[in-house]
């Protein structure tokens, strides 16, 4: 609540009662007991009329009484006198809010669907990488098929009619021998391997890629909710500001934020303020680049404006980096999980591979039941291939030690991510206790200002 009553009590207490100009012009520039129209603010720039003459052009953010519409034109009232302006461009309080409020729910809906897309992208990175680590694992595989061969033998005359192990006679005197052997198939080759990897590969970068646009698209929406309530809050504070006093509601806090900064009267240098001095400001109406200053309650100088920053500024400012720290700080530990996960999965497919070291000669179906081979494409019972699925020792054992080897790494950079979140959340915390500090010069200042301008 200190930043929605800092203003208010800066407001009612200061600007009302005039900026020590003595109390027939305060009473002066004071509003009306009764308003004269209807508050609006002017969301573009556009020019007034006096008599169908064009009178000027006034700035966006410009104040307005209307007094009454017509046609697309309205009459209002700018510094007390009546104009003519085109009523398109004008906006009132309800106006300002209601588009506040539907842009609100418009970024919410936004920053819904980039998270959920968000978590879809991290879902299927896990998918890919373990896709990754699949692939190795089965290029260490192979299928031993046993394939069986017959071989003819012509024997002699005496040896005929006699059958031994293994051969059989024919009808004309020969002999035929049967042999199984063994015949290695890849489970993935290693062309296909790389083919695979460099694909599966490709896909984690896209998506790797995509993630980091996800997360400037939710910095920019948080950036814009964050714009949005502050924009609102500021415009709630300037409608207050112009009904209580019409003609000076531009005045507001400023900071000095360069060093030694001068200011002047009549062009001559009469002062200079500290940086991060607190002061009283308005718009110079005849010179964009400078500021009419009250740095004390009874003088008035003028700044240049590149010198100051207005409170509303400022706070923009601060609170838009502060979102910027804690969304680096999320993604941060974002890729923190991520990296725990990739470690976790490179342990567990480890493991695996570890203990299917000792299967080595197992047999393992390759099919069953009426469907058909994996190797051959035969149906049912007709094929032969019950064969043996190995694993090459030696390359498991390699892959084993490489993959430590990434763990290790992987350990080292989830410390320096663990360092790095431990240093925004330091960041953070002093960037909370930067903007109380500036509250506190805040109080101080308008307490002192509030004493010069009673008299105490």
């Amino acid at each position: 609540m200190r930043l929605h009553i800092l203003p208010i009590c800066f407001y009612t207490c200061l600007i009302l009662g005039g900026a020590h100009t003595g109390s027939a012009q305060a009473a002066q520039m004071m509003a009306p007991a009764t308003l004269p129209g209807k508050p609006m603010l002017l969301a573009q720039a556009a020019s007034i009329y006096k008599d169908r003459k064009l009178v000027q052009s006034l700035p966006s953010g410009t104040m307005l009484w209307v007094l009454e519409s017509r046609r697309g034109w309205a009459t209002v009232l700018h510094l007390r006198q009546r104009y003519d302006i085109r009523d398109k461009d004008l906006r009132s309080l309800r106006d300002l809010r209601r588009a506040a409020e539907l842009a609100k729910v418009q970024l919410e809906n936004r920053l819904q669907e980039i998270d959920a897309a968000m978590a879809r992208n991290i879902e299927r990175q896990h998918a890919v990488q373990r896709g990754i680590l699949q692939v190795q694992v089965d290029h260490t595989r192979r299928f031993a098929v046993p394939v069986e061969t017959r071989r003819r033998l012509r024997v002699q005359p005496a040896q005929s009619g006699v059958t031994r192990l293994g051969r059989s006679e024919d009808k004309d005197g020969e002999q035929s021998m049967t042999s199984v052997q063994l015949y290695y198939i890849d489970k993935i080759t290693t062309n296909n391997m790389k083919r695979k990897r460099r694909e599966l590969t490709t896909q984690l970068e896209a998506l790797q890629t995509s993630l980091a646009e996800q997360r400037q698209q939710r910095r920019e929406v948080l950036t814009g909710l964050q714009t949005g309530v502050l924009t609102q809050q500021h415009q709630e504070q300037k409608f207050k500001r112009f009904e209580q006093n019409d003609v000076d509601y531009e005045r507001n806090l400023y900071m000095v934020v360069s060093e030694d900064t001068k200011v002047y009267r009549k062009r001559a240098v009469v002062g200079r303020l500290a940086h991060g001095r607190m002061v009283l400001a308005r718009p110079n109406p005849k010179f964009d680049d400078w500021l009419h200053v009250q740095a004390d309650a009874d003088a008035v100088v003028d700044g240049q404006r590149k010198n100051f920053i207005s409170f509303p500024t400022w706070e923009k400012a601060h609170k838009t980096e502060r979102i910027a720290g804690e969304s680096t700080m999320r993604e941060t530990e974002q890729d923190l999980l991520l990296l725990a996960h990739r470690y976790e999965t490179y342990g567990e497919m480890s493991l695996q591979l570890d203990i299917e070291l000792d299967t080595y000669g197992k047999y393992s179906v390759v099919h069953g039941g009426d469907s058909a081979c994996t190797i051959c494409g035969i149906d049912g019972v007709e094929c032969r291939h019950n064969v043996i699925e190995v694993l090459d020792r030696a390359h498991a054992r390699r892959i084993l030690k490489d993959w430590e080897k990434i763990r290790e790494d992987l350990r080292e950079d989830m410390r320096g991510q663990r360092q790095a979140v431990g240093a925004l959340r330091e960041k953070l915390v002093n960037m909370k206790h930067d903007f109380e500090e500036v509250l506190e010069k805040q109080d101080e200042f308008l307490a002192h200002y509030t004493r010069r301008a009673d008299g105490r």
